[in-house]
């Protein structure tokens, strides 16, 4: 007979169910703190102690509109930040990749859910995660109802003592009529780009490709300037332009401030991404893109990086591009939020998308 201490345990093979339940709890209290967010009436976040979902209770009429989800998540960014063991700036780039997309079609965010799937269940990780998601839906008026952290040791790798996996998932509200789908572009309308601040969530697997190859293994420590190191400059959080999108389109039952017709996330495939919503038989004359911030053009000749590559990998300068006809409007609004704007070129009536590019090679491509 098997004597009672040769049993195996959970916490023998590398889970540990009470500091998971730890970090539930912190997870929670986290999401509590974001349930005031919301711009809109329409859905109330319902307390659920160790529920198993998120209520949201409906206060209004839906007749008519649409419910939008989507997913995403921070990518190849997490392996920055476990390598400069700096936390509490990824909630932006989570949250940034799912409001913009929802805002992207006309959408307004309301409510998400995150998982975060860990090597190993730390309180202290998961509480530097939480502070900045925290902030990040303050900012893009949204709430966080739920979610779930799974220790997985055998499945996630990555460095130090904290490897993760952090993806989120979406819910958005849209008005019936308020779709912005791209069939409403035409030849002569503008695009107008709302600037970036640095590479946001995507493409970070070339930049770290190009830094390892230019620096060693520990790159990120390579000083960039005087007061930067590489690591720090990549890990600067996203801009979260969602709110300016609903402004701009007018979110739910608001009034548009401009004409609309297209919304461009600019996230991985770069300006590549304006081909999504091009009516067939148009295309794009990018004759004056936004310059790109310096780490781009210095991570293009560390590369050496293409142009073609890079503007088809990285946002170069742009997080967002709106398609319109009342292109200064547009750049009104966007700069009320104190956030720079530049009109950067006109929907053609060709297929291609031609760009002047600004990078290190400072020449025209086609995209």
């Amino acid at each position: 007979m098997t004597e009672p201490e040769d049993y195996k345990s959970y916490d023998e093979s590398g889970v540990d169910v009470e500091r998971g339940d730890r970090c539930s709890r912190i997870a929670y209290e986290a999401s509590q703190r974001t349930f005031a967010n919301q711009s809109l009436d329409v859905f109330e976040p319902e307390m659920l102690e160790g529920g198993f979902s998120g209520p949201l209770r409906i206060n209004s009429d839906l007749k008519g509109a649409s419910l939008v989800k989507n997913s995403d998540g921070v990518g190849s960014k997490a392996l920055v930040a476990q390598r400069m063991e700096s936390y509490d700036s990824l909630g932006f780039d989570l949250i940034a990749m799912l409001v913009d997309d929802a805002a992207s079609v006309g959408a307004v965010p309301v409510a998400g859910t995150n998982t975060l799937d860990v090597g190993r269940a730390e309180p202290g990780l998961v509480g530097e995660l939480m502070e900045g998601l925290v902030r990040a839906c303050r900012v893009a008026n949204v709430c966080m109802v739920g979610g779930e952290i799974a220790e997985l040791p055998d499945q996630v790798r990555g460095y130090a003592a904290h490897p993760f996996v952090w993806n989120g998932d979406l819910l958005g509200l849209l008005e019936e009529g308020g779709r912005i789908d791209g069939s409403k572009i035409e030849p002569g309308q503008s695009v107008v780009a709302i600037r970036s601040n640095g590479i946001r969530s995507n493409g970070l697997t070339l930049a770290r490709e190009v830094c390892c190859s230019a620096f060693g293994p520990d790159w990120h420590e390579e000083p960039y300037d005087d007061e930067l190191s590489w690591g720090e400059v990549l890990l600067k959080p996203s801009r979260i332009c969602a709110p300016i999108l609903g402004e701009l389109t007018g979110g739910f039952r608001g009034k548009p401030r401009a004409e609309v017709t297209g919304i461009v996330h600019v996230t991985g495939g770069g300006l590549r991404n304006l081909r999504r919503v091009l009516p067939e038989g148009t295309g794009a004359s990018l004759t004056d893109p936004v310059p790109p911030d310096e780490e781009f053009v210095r991570l293009q000749e560390l590369g050496p990086v293409t142009e073609e590559e890079a503007y088809g990998t990285w946002n170069m300068g742009q997080a967002v591009l709106l398609i319109t006809s009342a292109p200064g409007k547009v750049k009104k609004v966007i700069e009320e939020f104190e956030v720079p704007a530049r009109i950067i070129g006109k929907i053609t009536d060709s297929d291609d998308i031609v760009c002047q590019g600004k990078g290190f090679e400072g020449r025209e491509f086609v995209l």
